[in-house]
C-alpha cells in the first residue's frame, strides 16, 4: 500500500513510498515502514526515532516536533494531535478492515471477564465452531496457546491475531476489553458485534483517578456499538441504567432482578454454582 493512500493525501509528504508495515517498536522496524512514537507511562517513542530510521523507517508520525528532522531530508515526519487514534485509524485501513470477517464479541467488566469469556470459546469448542479467545490467561488460536503482557493486546498484535485467526479458519473471536484498553484506545476502529459488561466496582483508580472515568470508560466501550448490534447489561449493576443509556445497540439483560435472562434458585458452593435461567 502507497504512504499517499493510507493517509488519503499528498500534502503532508516529502517522499510518497510503499509502506511495508506500522511499527510502534523501533527494535521491529524494516524497511519502508511507519513508525509511530507513541508515549507511555514507563517509555516515549520520540526517544527512539533515530533508532526506527536507521532501521528502515520512511515515515515518522507523532504529537511531537523532531528538532533533528533537518538531519534526515529523505523521511517524513508528521505531527498529529493523537498519535495512538491516528495509528489506530492507519491499520484499520491498513488491515482491510479486518475485523469485519469475524463475529467478533467483547467482554468487559471489573470482575468476571475472564471467567465469562473463557466459558464462552469453551462452548464454542462444545459445539465444534472454530474461534479464537484473547484474555488475561493469554491468546488461544484453535488449539494453539500465545502469551500476551496485556489483558487487551495492542492494536497492532490484535490485527496480527486476526490475521493468524483467519488462516486457521476462525470465524468468532472471544475478547477480553480492558478499560485501560478502551482508554489508550488498542481497540479503536474494531467493529464487535456483541458486548457484554459483567461488573462494575471500585477498581484501577491508580489509572483512571475517580470512579466516574473508570465507569464512563467501560460506557465507551459500550456506546462504540451500532444500531445492528448487541450489547447484554449485568441489571443487577447499581449503574445497569447509565450503561443501558448509553447503548445504541439492541440491549438484552441478565440477572437476579427481572430481566430477559433471569437467574432462578441460584446456589453457590466449593463444588461450583448451580441456577436456572428463565
Amino acid at each position: 500500500m502507497k504512504i499517499s493512500k493510507l493517509l488519503n493525501t499528498n500534502k503532508l509528504l516529502i517522499h510518497t513510498h510503499f509502506v511495508n508495515g506500522l511499527k510502534t517498536n523501533s527494535k521491529k522496524v524494516k524497511a519502508n515502514d511507519i513508525f509511530y512514537a507513541i508515549s507511555g507511562s514507563n517509555f516515549d517513542g520520540n526517544d527512539y526515532i533515530i533508532d526506527a530510521i536507521k532501521k528502515g523507517a520512511k515515515t515518522i508520525i507523532s504529537e511531537k516536533d523532531f528538532l533533528e528532522a533537518y538531519k534526515y531530508p529523505d523521511i517524513n515526519f508528521i505531527r498529529v494531535e493523537d498519535v495512538r487514534k491516528v495509528l489506530a485509524i492507519h491499520a484499520k485501513i491498513f488491515y482491510k478492515d479486518l475485523s469485519k470477517s469475524f463475529t467478533l464479541i467483547g467482554i468487559t467488566g471489573t470482575n468476571g471477564k475472564t471467567t465469562v469469556s473463557t466459558l464462552v470459546y469453551k462452548y464454542f469448542q462444545y459445539l465444534n465452531k472454530k474461534a479464537t479467545l484473547i484474555g488475561t490467561n493469554g491468546i488461544y488460536i484453535m488449539n494453539s496457546f500465545y502469551e500476551t503482557k496485556n489483558t487487551t493486546p495492542d492494536i497492532l498484535e490484535l490485527y496480527e491475531i486476526l490475521l493468524e485467526s483467519r488462516k486457521n479458519g476462525v470465524n468468532t473471536i472471544i475478547m477480553e476489553v480492558s478499560s485501560h484498553a478502551v482508554k489508550m484506545l488498542r481497540i479503536y476502529g474494531l467493529e464487535f458485534d456483541i458486548a457484554l459488561i459483567t461488573s462494575l466496582t471500585q477498581d484501577h483508580l491508580d489509572f483512571h483517578t475517580t470512579m466516574e472515568d473508570y465507569k464512563y470508560t467501560k460506557g465507551l466501550f459500550l456506546n462504540s456499538l451500532n444500531e445492528d448490534k448487541i450489547v447484554i447489561i449485568n441489571k443487577d449493576m447499581e449503574d445497569y441504567k447509565f450503561f443501558s443509556y448509553l447503548s445504541k445497540a439492541k440491549t438484552y439483560t441478565f440477572g437476579r432482578k427481572t430481566s430477559n435472562y433471569e437467574l432462578l434458585d441460584y446456589k453457590l458452593s466449593v463444588e461450583g454454582s448451580n441456577f436456572l435461567v428463565r
